[in-house]
């Protein structure tokens, strides 16, 4: 009725050893598999892979079980030179079956192999939010939300997870329980930094800028300079028609690593607005020297170059250059056909303007498919 798993992984340390102790990891095996035996004298295993040893332990459980995990993970390291990661996994946990324990309990592994020695993890909410992250980072979305989901089951107060789960309604552009998630975060604590900014963030995606701006304001007082924030709310007043506060929010921004590489566009496009392209012009040299990758940027100053009447091939390679590196933006090889035709180049325009429209056509159907998703 109630049983552990524990599963093993083993690798060899050099620096480790003790000093004039050969290595010798084959017979290592079995001096690990002691010291979990004593500890655990009713336990049964055996191999599991080459360098993977696994164990059932009948009716254990607990927090003695991570303790005695962390003893076992000293006891190799120190005495065998064998660098252990052990992850545990209970039954009964949740809704999980008998023979759902050994996924858990690789899942558990995958959680020690993380934390710096000793090794140890009991399977548990933040076990469940590491295999999330891991399928997060491989695209799939919906199994790292079903796991998100778990993990607050196991612990409603896993605010790592909370969040995470936030994020990925917002990357399936379902905003509003994104947002319910952020403030259900900041209704349980509300200092927290992260769930605060991407609650703004999704106020503004979701067009309430009242709501947006009190989110960014607050972040502000909890991390005065942060850029990121200082920008969004640059975005917010630029939008309500307040130029100026939104050029001192870009300037403050300016004055941090990160924020330049955005900061320097934002005021190029104010001073745009504003009727002064000379400005424009300055502030798009300095985002290009600080962020050469900028393709917006590149974009906007190719714009410049072929509105002023200037030298169509700056603006060609300008163009050029920023449609090379976003070729899914039809804007930008429909400024590339611009300066090419300015230079009465018009068989290469016709050649990039299908491509254009091909860009355009996709474009379209992307933002179908993401109404409809």
């Amino acid at each position: 009725d109630r049983f552990s798993l524990a599963l093993a992984r083993m690798r060899p340390r050099e620096r480790d050893r003790p000093e004039g102790r050969a290595l010798n990891f084959e017979k290592s095996v079995p001096e690990v598999a002691a010291a979990v035996l004593r500890r655990y004298p009713d336990a049964v295993g055996g191999r599991y892979s080459s360098n993977r040893l696994i164990f059932f332990l009948p009716g254990t459980g607990g927090g003695e079980l991570l303790t005695a995990a962390n003893g076992i993970c000293r006891e190799s390291l120190e005495r065998f030179g064998i660098e252990l990661a052990l992850g545990i996994a209970e039954y009964p946990f949740l809704h999980f079956g008998r023979a759902d324990t050994l996924e858990n309990c690789r899942k558990g592994l995958e959680h020690a192999l993380l934390l710096p020695p000793p090794a140890a993890a009991l399977f548990d909410s933040v076990s469940l939010a590491v295999s999330g992250d891991a399928s997060f980072t491989q695209g799939d979305v919906y199994s790292a939300m079903e796991e998100y989901k778990l993990a607050l089951l196991a612990d409603e107060d896993n605010h790592q997870a909370r969040n995470s789960l936030a994020i990925c309604y917002a990357r399936l552009a379902r905003f509003s329980e994104a947002r319910i998630q952020f403030t259900e975060i900041l209704r349980r604590d509300p200092d927290h930094f992260m769930a605060q900014y991407n609650a703004g963030c999704t106020s503004f995606r979701l067009g309430d800028m009242d709501e947006a701006r009190r989110s960014f304001r607050r972040c502000l007082e909890l991390n005065p300079g942060h850029p990121y924030s200082l920008l969004r709310l640059g975005m917010i007043l630029e939008r309500e028609g307040d130029p100026a506060g939104a050029e001192a929010c870009y300037r403050e921004a300016s004055q941090t690593p990160p924020g330049a590489r955005l900061a320097h566009r934002h005021l190029a496009q104010v001073a745009l607005r504003q009727g002064n392209e000379e400005a424009a012009r300055e502030e798009l040299h300095r985002a290009i020297l600080v962020n050469p990758r900028d393709a917006h940027s590149l974009h906007l100053l190719a714009r410049i170059y072929l509105d002023r009447g200037d030298d169509p091939q700056i603006g060609e390679s300008l163009a050029r250059q920023s449609a090379g590196l976003k070729p899914g933006n039809a804007a930008y090889w429909a400024e590339l056909v611009r300066a090419l035709e300015l230079q009465g180049r018009h068989e290469e325009a016709g050649t990039i303007r299908m491509r254009s429209r091909k860009v355009e056509d996709e474009e379209e159907r992307s933002g179908r498919s993401g109404v409809r998703g």
